[in-house]
């Protein structure tokens, strides 16, 4: 059996520690060694910001060892449904396995299979594989140490609202290596930076992802904008607009109220939050498979679905095809 590591997420870490930043809104915080903060968000059980990015596994394999690494990746899917494999075997496949996932799911495939057992050979070559890159091995060996680095996805900026920002792909890399159209829509991943409003955040979940929204506990009013319904008329929107003042100062309000009574900031902000109108504005990093980004458009781009959903889903489409992804 020979298994080969053909693709990671560059500079893992740092993906993974901007994710934590958008959420946490700790920006101020980052520097060239930020990125340790991460093991201890992590060790807090707090495991989403892992939920994005990418590990691309090739295996090679004969007609005597076929069975028991097919053996060894339905033991693996056992553990954890959100790893991915492609069957050789399969007319829609290529003549090798290619099995991948996000570091969340390999973190979790690791503290729990048995390396002493001799049904887990396939997962064993898969951790030599990512042994040997330092990044990667620091997020479960607390004797890696990485050296500091600019971070290269918080220097991608902060989006806007139509104005999407692509915090990773691998779909243009993938496909250099030779993976079908099939084994694209599984294995390939799109990391995505994206700002939308509550409304439109609870329909996108909807569809399979990875990722993070900002946490509700850093909205402020002072940064928390409110997106008014597309296509309506003038005298609607200055209503809406009244409205969201009036709630806008119902929010401080509450916030006030709770700090006279002594209730510490975080359970007010919980408190508050709690009138918020679905069309304030939120954060997401959401990563997907290719192959669930297609869903997402075709659901979405549609005269059926929501305005303002369409309008999100065709900037983050603009946003692909600039770069060179398929999106039609």
């Amino acid at each position: 059996m020979n298994v080969k590591l053909i693709y990671h997420t560059k500079d893992y870490h740092k993906l993974v520690e901007s994710v934590m930043r958008i959420c946490y809104q700790s920006y101020d915080k980052e520097n060239e060694n930020s990125h340790k903060s991460v093991r201890a968000i992590m060790a807090k059980g707090h495991l989403s910001i892992a939920s994005v990015g990418n590990m691309v596994f090739e295996l090679e394999f004969n007609n005597k060892n076929y069975s028991d690494m097919l053996e060894d990746l339905v033991h693996m899917q056992e553990i954890n449904q959100f790893i991915k494999w492609t069957n050789p075997y399969s007319s829609k496949s290529s003549g090798k396995f290619h099995v991948s996932m996000n570091m969340l799911t390999f973190l979790d495939l690791y503290k729990n299979i048995d390396m002493n057992d001799d049904h887990n050979e396939t997962f064993y070559y898969m951790l030599e594989e990512v042994n040997k890159v330092p990044e990667l091995r620091w997020f479960y060996d607390k004797t890696v140490e990485l050296p500091g680095s600019v971070n290269q996805y918080s220097g991608k900026g902060c989006p806007e609202l139509y104005e999407p920002i692509v915090l990773d792909e691998d779909y243009t890399k993938l496909k250099a290596l030779g993976l079908n159209d099939y084994e694209l829509g599984i294995h390939a991943t799109i990391t995505m930076n994206f700002v939308t409003d509550r409304a439109i955040s609870l329909q996108l979940w909807r569809h399979w992802s990875g990722g993070c929204e900002l946490s509700q506990r850093y909205v402020e009013r002072s940064n928390a904008s409110f997106r008014l319904p597309l296509k309506i008329d003038k005298d609607l929107a200055y209503s809406l607009k009244t409205t969201n003042t009036m709630l806008s100062n119902t929010y401080d309000y509450i916030l006030r109220h709770c700090e006279k009574e002594g209730i510490r900031k975080g359970r007010a902000k919980e408190i508050a939050r709690s009138i918020l109108p679905n069309g304030t504005l939120t954060q997401l990093i959401q990563c997907r498979p290719y192959r669930n980004w297609m869903h997402l458009f075709k659901l979405r781009d549609d005269k059926h679905a929501q305005i303002e959903a369409q309008e999100d889903v065709r900037a983050i489409k603009r946003v692909l095809h600039e770069i060179g992804v398929k999106v039609d």
